[in-house]
């Protein structure tokens, strides 16, 4: 396992917490919901890299990745079972465009400054690669709950999709679909109805390939001259 210093703006103490509930029977039951939700993305992705930042549990268990890396808040958070290293979500050790697959499972609600990690997370993500992001729902079952996890850890539990989505599409990683997740075991049928009454979601989104500044301009000078070539040509059949 390998370390670097943790950063202020992730909220070690929540992702301790976090961690714990998750051994609770609810957690358990969420984490299960979640971690099927993303075998089968990561069964249709050609990923030879793939990367969890933080969570309560490795999502890349059943990946078929050449290559695994679990980027984890702290050392008592990770297993055995993933590669594992201590990093700071908004300073990711990893070159830029170098990942296939990112997964960011909860990590938006532990950090104090989500739309940095999120950018960071994007920035090592190579163009066409994946992003898939789990996160509660802040209207979701969780936060009118009983349990003490929203109320007392995070007041402002959760990021909402709408916000997400506008975030990533502003990033350059438009997203591609949404799924609701944890819905209450007393009502099962809103599970088919996607209610938004559930405790998270996955979201899916693709980093969109930029065309670098220079060679956008010389391919549009490209198109250029030979527009300009046709008109010529035309010109010059007329006059005949």
């Amino acid at each position: 396992m390998l370390f670097v210093p943790m950063s202020p703006d992730f909220s070690d103490t929540a992702a301790r917490a976090l961690f714990r509930w998750f051994q609770t029977p609810a957690g358990q039951s969420l984490l299960d919901d979640e971690r099927a939700a993303v075998d089968v993305c990561l069964r249709g992705l050609f990923a030879p890299l793939a990367v969890q930042i933080s969570g309560a549990g490795s999502l890349l268990i059943h990946s078929k990745s050449a290559h695994r890396l679990w980027i984890v808040a702290n050392e008592s958070l990770g297993d055995r079972q993933t590669p594992t290293l201590v990093a700071r979500p908004s300073e990711l050790p990893l070159a830029s465009d170098s990942v296939d697959v990112v997964v960011l499972h909860h990590t938006l609600d532990v950090t104090r400054h989500p739309h940095s990690v999120l950018r960071e997370a994007i920035r090592v993500l190579r163009p066409g690669g994946t992003i898939l992001v789990v996160g509660f729902d802040p209207l979701g079952a969780l936060r009118w709950s009983k349990a003490p996890l929203g109320r007392r850890i995070w007041p402002g539990l959760g990021l909402s999709l709408k916000r997400l989505s506008d975030w990533l599409g502003l990033l350059a990683c438009p997203p591609q679909r949404s799924q609701r997740l944890g819905y209450p075991e007393v009502a099962p049928w809103l599970r088919s109805r996607q209610w938004p009454g559930n405790s998270s979601y996955l979201l899916v989104a693709r980093k969109q390939r930029v065309i670098p500044p220079r060679a956008l301009r010389q391919r549009l000078r490209g198109k250029l001259m030979q527009l300009n070539g046709h008109r010529s040509a035309g010109a010059t059949a007329r006059t005949r």
